[in-house]
């Protein structure tokens, strides 16, 4: 077949949907056999990179949180195994910063947002080729 670029890596997501007992629905995104994220349309969103804290799962990561308004940031200084030595933080637009852990659950935006954010939940891609990282 034909020859894949070296510096490229094609990751494969799976969405799968379910609707709550109060009639929530859930958006559930899977990964390299994990769970990424799980987000609610009340406004829950748990996060996880579960267990993989490399630059793939950094990238994938901020791919799914983007229509949230959310962003992964890594620690220039950070060292150890993983991606910037697995020192993640998560940002908001709304200006305040947590350290990131894997399943960690919050409340990530008002549900009057969800008819803003599922059109994009709903056009989030498959398959995704990230670029390797150089560093």
């Amino acid at each position: 077949g034909p020859r894949r670029a070296p510096d490229r890596d094609t990751v494969r997501f799976s969405y799968k949907w379910a609707v709550t007992p109060e009639k929530q629905r859930v958006l559930t995104v899977r990964a390299f056999g994990a769970e990424l994220m799980k987000i609610g349309s009340g406004g829950s969103l748990e996060i996880s990179s579960g267990g993989f804290r490399t630059w793939r799962t950094f990238q994938a990561l901020n791919m799914v949180l983007a229509p949230v308004g959310l962003e992964l940031e890594a620690d220039p200084e950070g060292r150890g195994a993983g991606y910037r030595g697995g020192k993640w933080s998560l940002t908001s637009k709304n200006g305040w910063t947590l350290p990131f852990e894997d399943d960690m659950k919050l409340s990530a935006f008002p549900t009057r947002d969800w008819k803003r954010i599922l059109p994009q939940l709903e056009s989030l891609p498959e398959d995704v080729e990230f670029v390797v990282a150089k560093d």
